[in-house]
């Protein structure tokens, strides 16, 4: 990915060791079941949790993350003041959240704890986000940002505690006195007038 004439490349080996592992140890993934919540063919829309073979999740899984970070291995991400909202931002957050998703089911289906990694404090600690760790502010970002800007209201931790924001647009910022890139115009649920966060 470029960004400001620098670029971050994402390490497409360790996806190629993954398969090379599927393909040495087949018992590996066919012999394993994962527990899916599952619509119930009563009509009531009630879920119940089935048992299935792992194999095509997993294959599923790898081939999203091959393909979500070569796309970003691609990308360019820079400012475009064509429209009110970043929407190339917005792909980037929906992407990466992919990938993450995909990576946290991969966990999931061979038992891995990855809560050192997603508890971390790393990414974000020098912004003002409440006690969220790295993961919720991501997931308070995209949400805001990408899937529910009229009311992003679960995320306590980065927010307020019984409360919502909205987000009518997050632009790419023009002003260098600020240094910074994104500013997210946010209005809370107290009425108050708009709240800018930068990114």
């Amino acid at each position: 990915m470029k960004y400001n004439g620098i670029e971050y490349l994402f390490d497409i080996d360790k996806v190629t060791d993954i398969w090379i592992s599927f393909a040495d140890n087949i018992a590996l993934n066919e012999n394993k079941e994962i527990s899916v919540n599952v619509m119930k063919a009563n009509g009531k829309r009630k879920p119940i949790s089935r048992d299935f073979p792992s194999g095509n999740k997993i294959v599923c899984i790898l081939e999203r993350v091959e393909d979500g970070l070569n796309y970003l291995n691609s990308y360019e991400l820079k400012q475009d003041f064509t429209y009110n909202n970043a929407f190339n931002f917005i792909e980037f957050l929906n992407c990466i959240y992919t990938i993450i998703h995909c990576i946290d089911e991969l966990a999931k289906i061979f038992q891995v704890k990855t809560g050192e990694i997603t508890s971390a404090y790393d990414c974000f600690s020098q912004f003002d986000y409440g006690e969220g760790c790295d993961k919720e502010v991501f997931e308070y970002i995209r949400s805001l940002c990408a899937v529910h800007p009229a009311e992003t209201s679960r995320h306590p931790t980065v927010h307020k505690w019984e409360q919502f924001d909205c987000c009518s647009r997050i632009v790419w910022d023009k002003s260098i006195v600020d240094e910074r890139d994104l500013t997210a115009v946010v209005y809370t649920s107290e009425s108050i007038g708009d709240l800018l966060i930068s990114y």
